[in-house]
């Protein structure tokens, strides 16, 4: 909680000098915090998106690839604001749409 606080104020100071919006860029840095610490998750690597093709690319922690089809547009950008990418992925994904491994 200390360090938080000190480079709040850190923020603050750097803030007020350069006549940033304080609250803005806290909450950019958070948004950026909370992307690197949970993405990619203890099971999805990363994953991508072929819109012309509804196909989802998962890569996996484990180094296997698959893609899954026909997943809408919807349904990824739900995945991308889950919390838990791993838990939305066996809630979702995996019971619900056809897939097929990928050899990389």
């Amino acid at each position: 909680m200390l360090i938080v606080k000190q480079k709040q104020v850190l923020l603050f100071s750097f803030c007020c000098v350069a006549h940033f919006n304080y609250n803005k860029i806290l909450n950019m840095l958070w948004h950026n915090f909370r992307r690197w610490m949970f993405m990619p998750s203890t099971v999805i690597r990363s994953f991508s998106y072929d819109k012309t093709k509804s196909r989802l690319r998962i890569v996996f922690v484990s180094g296997k690839v698959y893609d899954y089809f026909p997943v809408p547009e919807e349904v990824v950008e739900e995945m991308k604001k889950a919390f838990s990418k791993g838990t939305y992925f066996n809630e979702v994904i995996k019971p619900n749409y056809q897939f097929e491994p990928i050899d990389v």
